[in-house]
């Protein structure tokens, strides 16, 4: 999936350990009732919620919840007498759903082509960013272009995000230009597509590009660029 590789590292490390847990727990489970094991609770919950960030509310992540919390108790009967008894192939289907997702995820199976490599010519816009912005010397105005660049790489991608809207948002003025990014922050806002906080760290975002596109350097410092550039990736990654 194209996230930035430390949060995908982290995201493949989750998989890895729930799904470790997970077969640990198997066998102790077999013996155990899961309705009164700790561990295991605990271990539904972490994946649930992991899920849950990774597709956020979307139909697909909701279906991997729901079977990831589904009960594994299960009931026969011994002698008509009815019992509950721990559904080993439940638990082992709990596993495989991981597994597979897991899989899915390394080959980028959620993601369109086109919109990774859209996310992956980003991404390395971004760290030519983070490179002006480490390789400088400071006071010598060296975090000027990773703001201009940062502010790019937002704005195409809030482009694009606009076009993907039902209906799509027009991202073009009446000239035949393109909006740029105050004016595309703005016709979201309208939608009122993210919450306030959200829109309050664009609008800043996009100040800090402006004035750095148009020479006032004096309205930002190196610091706001640095906050700048940890934000717009969290956005991206969260939200587009």
């Amino acid at each position: 999936m194209p996230f930035p590789r430390e949060l995908d590292q982290k995201n493949l490390s989750s998989f890895e350990e729930l799904i470790v847990e997970a077969e640990r727990l198997h066998a102790r489970l077999n013996i155990t009732d899961p309705k009164h094991d700790s561990r295991y609770r605990e271990w539904v919950v972490k994946s649930s919620g992991f899920i849950s960030m990774l597709f956020g509310n979307s139909k697909q992540g909701e279906k991997y919840q729901k079977a990831l919390e589904r009960n594994c108790t299960a009931y026969s009967s011994y002698s008509g007498k009815p019992y509950e008894y721990f559904s080993e192939s439940i638990f082992r289907e709990k596993i495989a759903t991981l597994k597979g997702l897991r899989h899915n995820y390394i080959n980028g199976y959620y993601v369109s082509l086109e919109k990774q490599i859209i996310a992956n010519v980003s991404a390395d816009y971004m760290e030519q960013a983070e490179a002006l912005l480490g390789e400088g010397i400071k006071g010598k105005f060296d975090h000027v272009p990773a703001a201009v660049l940062c502010g790019a790489v937002l704005e195409n991608r809030l482009r694009s995000f606009c076009e993907q809207q039902e209906p799509p948002i027009n991202v073009t003025k009446r000239d035949g230009s393109s909006k740029t990014l105050g004016p595309l922050i703005g016709e979201l806002e309208k939608r009122k597509t993210f919450n306030k906080l959200v829109f309050k760290n664009l609008k800043s975002w996009s100040d800090i590009r402006n004035s750095a596109a148009h020479g006032r350097f004096n309205e930002f410092t190196r610091h706001d660029v640095e906050f700048m550039l940890s934000g717009v990736q969290q956005f991206l990654v969260l939200h587009l």
